[in-house]
This record gives structure tokens, sequence and C-alpha cells, in this order.
């Protein structure tokens, strides 16, 4: 009886001896490819707009006493967020962890961490956050947008393998709680 090799277990039909793509396996499975369905769905990310020395810049309906936006009116250029951003569609996969007991900000919460898997290529910071879309019954975002939720982001984790590229990213998040989605 012939030797075999663990190696064989996974040998290649054609005969290259690379690993797998992880990329390739990650943008399959959000296209959706043979008798797999997409796994992505619609996304915007709210990029901050950043000043020469990378701070966010102010709207102008920051209150110069307090510092802060007005929460409870609307403005129609920063929607309460308090700083200028531009929107930027996308694609992620979304996912909840269980609620544990979690410090943020603000103190000690409840809030559940969202996380968003995104392409390679998605350009993405801790300033910036992820809006989750309505979507129709299809599965495509509604146009105009209308805006589900808001997540702020908390780390984004870069996946890497071998020859060091950027395989995919991880997005840690936690939905805030705004009172204003849509104008």
């Amino acid at each position: 009886m012939a030797k075999s090799s663990l190696t064989d277990l996974y040998s290649t039909t054609s005969g290259d001896d690379r690993e797998i793509s992880l990329r390739d396996e990650f943008l399959g499975t959000f296209a959706g490819t043979g008798i797999e369905i997409s796994k992505s769905r619609e996304c915007v990310i709210r990029r901050m707009r950043l000043d020469a020395d990378g701070k966010k810049i102010r709207c102008d309906c920051v209150s110069s006493v307090t510092q802060e936006a007005d929460k409870e009116s609307l403005c129609p250029i920063c929607l309460a967020e308090g700083y200028l951003w531009d929107e930027v569609e996308d694609e992620c996969y979304r996912m909840m962890l269980t609620p544990k007991e979690s410090s943020f900000p603000a103190g000690l919460s409840n809030t559940p961490t969202v996380i968003f898997y995104m392409r390679h290529s998605t350009i993405i910071g801790n300033d910036d956050k992820v809006v989750e879309l309505v979507l129709d019954t299809t599965g495509n975002a509604v146009r105009p947008f209308q805006r589900k939720g808001i997540f702020r982001v908390q780390h984004v984790e870069t996946y890497r393998l071998d020859e060091a590229r950027i395989e995919y990213l991880k997005i840690w998040t936690y939905r805030e709680d705004v009172k204003h989605l849509n104008i």
C-alpha cells in the first residue's frame, strides 16, 4: 500500500499548489456564485469631512456655547450630527453579537455590538459611520435611500493572509440612538 500525505487530501484538480484566495471567496459570497445567493446588502458609509489637520469639520449649527449640535431641531446639512459628512454607497454583510454589558463613552450600557463585513477596498475609519438602509421586498435598498439605523465605528480590523494583502474588513460598531435619520 502506498503512503499518502496530508497534502494529497487537499490537492487541486488544476495542479495549482497555491492556497485558495480568501478575497475571491469573500467576493463570491458577497456577489453570490454558482448556486449561492448574494449575501451582501446595500449600505452607506458616512465619511466625516476632515480639515488639513485631520480633525472633523464642524457644521454651522453647532452652538458656540455648548460646542454641540442641537439634537432637537433638524439641521438639513448635518442631520444633527454636528459635523460635515459625505455618504458613499457600499455593500456589507451585517452580524449582531449577543448583547453584553459594555462600556461606551456615556458609561455602562447593554448595547449589542454589530459587526459589518466589507470588501478589502472599502475606505472607512474610526470617525466614520455605517448607515443601514431600508430594503424592499427583493432585498434592494429603497430609492431614494431611507436610513434605518446609524452605527458608530469602534474598530476596523483588516484581515490579511500570507501575501499580506487585505482580504476583507471587519468593522465593530454599535447603534447610535438618533432622533433624525431622514430629511
